[in-house]
């Protein structure tokens, strides 16, 4: 049976939570989804997994607070500045679409990666429940 860290998953590094999800899903594979197994381990997977789903949105959030103080500065010197004023509010105006932009990217992978890794855990399952 894997080793979990102590601190996993929040004193984990991304690289750690992977490798841990990765080996705790082998331990399943491995035991022939035995039923006390799935229910032992799936929690502790799904903990790491909202870990990192939790890490993205963070990162995210951190860029678009970020990249909303950018603009906030722009547009208060576009106010000092008022030949540069429309040249400023053009670039705000972009900076805000990109941070839209990269929180919906950020987003949908997290979802994509969510999705692939239940259809994995589905087909393996099957495979597992076909032998029997």
């Amino acid at each position: 049976m894997t080793n979990i860290p102590s601190n996993y998953p929040n004193g984990c590094t991304n690289e750690q939570i992977i490798s841990s999800i990765s080996d705790l899903s082998k331990d399943i594979l491995d035991s022939n989804a035995n039923i006390n197994t799935v229910l032992q381990l799936s929690p502790i997977i799904s903990l790491g997994q909202l870990e990192l789903h939790t890490r993205i949105l963070n990162d995210s959030k951190s860029i678009t607070k970020n990249l909303h103080d950018e603009v906030k500065r722009l547009v208060e010197s576009s106010e000092r500045n008022e030949k540069a004023s429309k040249r400023i509010s053009l670039a705000a105006l972009i900076i805000s679409f990109f941070s839209f932009f990269l929180t919906i990217y950020f987003s949908t992978q997290s979802n994509r990666q969510n999705e692939e890794w239940q259809q994995t855990q589905i087909q393996l399952l099957q495979k597992i429940v076909e032998k029997k």
